[in-house]
């Protein structure tokens, strides 16, 4: 039987899906995703074919975090603060004099305050925080690029965000999800998921098991639809086997409204049956599939079925904004991330280079903490095990979650007696 480590404490253990239970290939998936837009960029709305060109400058741009600035087609790297450490103008670097002259002496980006406690998206501030998103921001940057170069000068306002936001939609796209109605990206995903996916390992499987043979409650809260979900469960652990693991399936979660009380009366709930979504108002019940719904639903399910009013949880995810504040907020949660950035930056002995690749960036620095930017500059273990985490991502995580780990295979890998054994409280040196 496998150790439980600190998950044997809590009463139930939930999990979000992707880059958490679900571990991508990250350089095709993330190639993937650029590419789908990409192609309905060109294809759909006539922009430069330029951006259809995927290479290493382009996934080096592409970076977890960073702060969009629509109107003047600026990509920013904030501080807690809200002050701006580094900055984009398209894909070049902006100096001080330029920064100042957009945001004033302070460096400041204006309505900050709105996010800066909620790390929530706004009408007005919009971040690019998971590996979803970050290929628009190299997309958009380029076209920025493209745009002043056409006309041999910055314009006053880029106005093409909306036809990226649509490209999306168009690449993610499904309604009935037969491979006539996806898009291009479930399409290839989903008919080749071994280019773009890693199954679970035999030890996290009889990890789960354990788990659940010594009486813990088994969850997963995902953005993704429920079919999209499905298919990849049946993909990473087995159909039957995820199936048999988990009480509760809660797929197109909202998060992290689906955390937020106040919002419980803003979401429908639809049970999943036979290839059917049907509505749902009754109580959750074991090995339920859900998709939309509240968390509401789901304490009520987990205190029942544990007999405690306010049974202990144990949440993995990989988003700051939806796994780890969303959560932190509203629930008394015991919280985990689950960041590439860590394994890259905080491991002297990670073997994962493809990986190295995709999440270090010389052109943005750590995740975790800004220094000036110089001709050899790269991220080191010495400086995120040493310095101050000042950026807004690194303050935030600091803040909110519990502890963070490189994966959920880490977790399993290396069983601790307690949350401050794990970064950032302690650092360890084993190869993973």
């Amino acid at each position: 039987m496998a150790q439980l480590g600190i998950a044997e404490r809590f009463d139930a253990i939930g999990f979000d899906l992707d880059h958490t239970l679900l571990r991508y290939k990250l350089q095709p998936f993330i190639k993937l995703i650029y590419e789908s837009v990409a192609h309905h960029m060109v294809h759909d709305f006539g922009y430069d074919e330029r951006i259809l060109q995927f290479d290493d400058e382009v996934l080096e741009f592409c970076f977890k975090g960073t702060f969009l600035d629509q109107r003047r087609g600026n990509f920013l790297k904030l501080a807690v603060d809200g002050s701006i450490v580094r900055g984009y103008h398209g894909t070049r670097q902006m100096d001080d004099d330029e920064l100042i002259a957009d945001y004033g002496k302070d460096k400041k980006l204006p309505n900050f305050a709105e996010v800066k406690d909620t790390y929530e998206y706004t009408n007005t501030c919009f971040f690019y925080d998971g590996y979803y998103e970050i290929s628009g921001s190299a997309i958009g940057a380029q076209l920025v690029d493209y745009m002043d170069e056409k006309r041999r000068k910055r314009i006053q306002r880029y106005q093409f965000w909306g036809d990226i936001f649509k490209s999306f939609m168009k690449a993610f796209a499904f309604e009935d999800f037969k491979e006539s109605s996806r898009g291009r990206f479930f399409n290839l995903l989903l008919d080749q998921p071994e280019n773009y996916a890693e199954r679970c390992s035999d030890s996290v499987i009889n990890w789960l098991k354990s788990l659940r043979q010594n009486g813990k409650k088994l969850f997963i809260i995902t953005y993704s639809s429920v079919e999209a979900a499905s298919l990849m469960l049946d993909y990473i652990l087995g159909a039957d086997t995820w199936r048999q693991l988990f009480d509760v399936v809660s797929t197109d979660a909202k998060k992290p409204g689906f955390f937020n009380p106040e919002k419980a009366k803003e979401y429908s709930c639809f049970v999943y049956r036979d290839g059917k979504k049907e509505s749902f108002n009754g109580k959750w019940i074991e090995h339920g599939i859900y998709t939309e719904g509240h968390s509401i639903k789901l304490i009520e399910y987990l205190s029942s079925s544990v007999g405690k009013n306010d049974p202990k949880v144990l949440y993995f995810g990989d988003s700051v904004r939806a796994d780890i504040v969303g959560p932190k907020r509203f629930l008394p949660w015991t919280c985990g991330l689950i960041s590439d950035e860590i394994g890259t930056e905080g491991f002297l002995h990670n073997q994962d280079e493809s990986r190295k690749k995709c999440v270090n960036s010389k052109l943005w620095g750590s995740f975790f903490y800004d220094t000036p930017v110089t001709a050899d500059s790269s991220n080191s273990v010495d400086g995120i095990r040493n310095c101050e985490w000042n950026t807004f991502w690194g303050v935030g995580i600091n803040k909110y979650s519990d502890f963070c780990v490189p994966s959920l295979q880490y977790f399993v890998d290396h069983p601790k007696s307690s949350l401050e054994q794990y970064p950032p409280h302690e650092w360890s040196d084993a190869t993973f």
